[in-house]
């Protein structure tokens, strides 16, 4: 009697836990596009919260001191009760970064998408392919530099400069602003690397 007892007041607990992180992250998932005819994907802006970021698999070797804080994603399911969605086709994702340990933080954007499942609607892009010098290629990886012009008389950033590493079904592309060009670098390095290794598998 008593086991039973037992039993069901751990299935009631993790019902309501269930429940309450199904809550919690309907309050921070919101969906910025419905998927339509047109547009069959949904469009969903993820805010950083505990418990709410699965390992997506991201290929972008960030580097311990950057902090993960928000991202988008696109994907072909989305179910708003219970706030689960499918394997993402594409995020972007922000991070904080910092040139010193006490120094302020700067945003790093980071684009991240398969190339091979989604239609062209469903793919995020934060440049165009034009204007864009090859770097390196190496094992199928092409390793692509441009630089963006900041148009606004109240910025100190020139220019904004886009790295972009691809697959023949993978692509991620890196944003940073001119003065984090220096920070950023050796993690592109070491993406690039890692993508190389990936291939070889």
């Amino acid at each position: 009697m008593k086991k039973n007892i037992v039993i069901r007041r751990s299935s009631i607990i993790f019902i309501l836990f269930l429940i309450l992180l199904a809550l919690y992250r309907t309050a921070n998932i919101h969906v910025v596009q419905e998927r339509t005819s047109d547009h069959p994907c949904y469009w969903l802006s993820v805010q950083n919260s505990p418990l709410l970021f699965p390992n997506f698999n991201r290929q972008f070797q960030a580097e311990d001191d950057m902090t993960f804080l928000s991202m988008d994603i696109k994907t072909r399911e989305y179910l708003p009760g219970l706030a689960l969605f499918s394997s993402p086709w594409g995020i972007v994702g922000d991070y904080r970064v910092r040139l010193n340990p006490k120094g302020p933080g700067y945003r790093l954007t980071v684009l991240e998408q398969h190339l091979n499942h989604q239609p062209l609607s469903c793919q995020f892009a934060l440049t165009s392919d034009l204007n864009r010098t090859l770097i390196q290629e190496e094992n199928g990886v092409v390793w692509f530099e441009q630089d963006e012009p900041v148009n606004s008389p109240q910025s100190e950033v020139r220019f904004d400069r886009i790295w972009t590493l691809q697959t023949r079904t993978y692509e991620i592309q890196i944003s940073a602003a001119d003065f984090l060009i220096e920070r950023i670098q050796p993690t592109v390095e070491k993406t690039f690397r890692h993508l190389i290794e990936t291939q070889t598998k």
